[in-house]
């Protein structure tokens, strides 16, 4: 059949043959691709974990609790959503799992409403993923064709990212480079690398800075001088600089 672009590859991990036909049928009514395990073994003998998107998953299987199984299925799916299946006298563990790593729970007798409300968060969830994932991909391809020095480090100075530019204008790779300290490596005036080195200070502080000049050193020990826009970014979870230099 054609598949919706809101459409998840959905596994159901569920004993009970009633529960599991009336989730099939709601899956099946909005167009889901389903999976089906009646048991922890049968889920645990899959290979095909990269195609799931979600799973539904019974609070209490006949060979394992939810809890039980939850941190492994986490480590075999970490891309995949979790929604934790329970009776009413599982709602704590419900909340337990939740706090494992799960995405949410329904309870118990299913209700179509509930349930597709949480399969469109997970279908939007992977849907800005995949938007984020291209736009990286675009961004990306944008830095290795440009043709200027793009850097990325740290308030250090450490280098955490050097363009493909960067290499061919200086004769290093970036194996060669990462985690090394620029104002050490490149500029060879101390007096230059001292005002880099405030300046970056500066623009993490928030002042992002254009016109910044320094001469760098090559790896040949030819000297290429520079002129700097620079800004403050977060990358990886820190504050960094990104610099992007054109040879003047």
């Amino acid at each position: 059949w054609k598949v919706m672009p809101s459409s998840l590859t959905v596994l159901v991990v569920e004993d009970d043959a009633d529960t599991r036909a009336n989730l099939v049928d709601i899956l099946d009514l909005d167009e889901h691709l389903v999976e089906l395990a009646a048991t922890a073994v049968e889920a645990r003998r899959r290979n095909d974990w990269q195609s799931i998107d979600a799973i539904i998953l019974d609070w209490k299987l006949p060979d394992e609790t939810a809890e039980q199984l939850l941190p492994w299925l986490r480590e075999q799916a970490p891309e995949a959503a979790i929604i934790i299946s329970t009776g009413a006298v599982g709602f704590e563990g419900a909340v337990t799992a939740l706090r494992h790593g799960a995405f949410d729970y329904i309870l118990k007798p299913i209700q179509p409403d509930a349930l597709r409300a949480s399969l469109a968060r997970i279908a939007e969830r992977k849907q800005l993923a995949q938007e984020k994932a291209r736009s990286d991909a675009a961004f990306q391809s944008l830095i290795e064709l440009a043709p200027c020095v793009i850097l990325i480090m740290n308030a250090d100075a450490t280098l955490l990212y050097f363009s493909h530019f960067a290499e061919e204008l200086t004769g290093y790779t970036s194996n060669e480079v990462l985690g090394k300290n620029y104002c050490s490596r490149f500029i060879a005036d101390e007096l230059e690398a001292d005002a880099f080195y405030a300046d970056i200070q500066e623009v993490l502080a928030g002042a992002p800075a254009r016109g910044l000049e320094n001469a760098i050193r090559c790896k040949d020990g030819s000297e290429r001088r520079l002129i700097w826009s620079t800004t403050p970014i977060n990358h990886q979870g820190e504050l960094c600089l990104l610099a992007i230099g054109q040879d003047i």
